[in-house]
């Protein structure tokens, strides 16, 4: 039997395809060069499901800009295996959402989630997953902690009218 954590994610379900929040984002700094042109695309959004230890499956990804530009890694854990693909609503929402924008989504009845991008990238602060007031405090947080960017931010979905999170997935294309 696999404990909660504070490192375990919530998991929704779209078809076969499993969304993952409530990672947890650290900046990596910057990238170097590639040397392989034939190398993958340096956008990705499918979490990488690690070996399974006591207190359940490792989840990693890591989200960068551009060929040699920032990045952030993500991590957690899920409560079982997952069967079929991974994918984090965290880079979802940083691909469309643009470069300075947050969000609150509803993952079902009593539970939310808060997603915010900062310069293009998934925000340290902003991959909360919890009750209205859990991402109502992560949101206030974001706000205090970060400076306004030049054009403001944008609001993808209120705190107040929260859209479905399958909204996100529909407007990313998967």
């Amino acid at each position: 039997m696999t404990d909660v954590t504070a490192d375990t994610v919530t998991v929704v379900v779209d078809g076969r395809c499993q969304w993952a929040a409530g990672l947890r984002w650290a900046v990596q700094g910057h990238m170097p060069a590639r040397k392989s042109a034939g190398q993958r695309s340096a956008v990705k959004k499918r979490v990488t499901a690690g070996r399974t230890r006591r207190d359940g499956p490792v989840l990693t990804l890591t989200v960068r800009q551009g060929r040699q530009g920032d990045r952030v890694t993500a991590n957690g854990r899920m409560t079982s295996r997952p069967r079929g693909p991974v994918y984090s609503l965290a880079a979802a929402f940083s691909r469309v959402s643009g470069d300075n924008a947050y969000g609150v989504y509803r993952l079902d009845e009593g539970r939310y989630v808060f997603l915010a991008t900062v310069d293009g990238l998934p925000s340290v602060m902003g991959d909360v997953a919890g009750t209205a007031e859990d991402t109502g405090r992560a949101l206030q947080q974001f706000l205090v902690f970060n400076t306004v960017p030049e054009g403001g931010w944008a609001v993808t979905s209120p705190a107040n009218e929260p859209l479905p999170w399958d909204t996100l997935i529909a407007s990313a294309g998967r």
